[in-house]
């Protein structure tokens, strides 16, 4: 669902556009009265929430799976 979301977001929008303009070429993009240094600071806090939310995924996922490794060879440990 977060794939569809980004695509839309990134090809179907206005914003979209213009992090794509600023990304590819800066000047031109200055030129036509998109603020870069505003799409920038966006881009850079957007990239820190989607990896806030990357981590908050994966830290879970990770804890659990050392904690069934840990149980199981518990077993095994004389």
């Amino acid at each position: 669902m977060l794939i569809a979301l980004m695509t839309y977001g990134l090809f179907k929008t206005r914003f979209g556009l213009s992090l794509r303009a600023v990304g590819e070429y800066p000047q031109a993009a200055g030129s036509a009265e998109i603020s870069v240094a505003l799409v920038r600071h966006a881009a850079v806090f957007l990239s820190g929430c989607l990896s806030r939310l990357g981590g908050a995924y994966l830290t879970p996922a990770h804890v659990q799976f050392t904690a069934r490794r840990y149980s199981a060879n518990a077993r095994t440990v004389p």
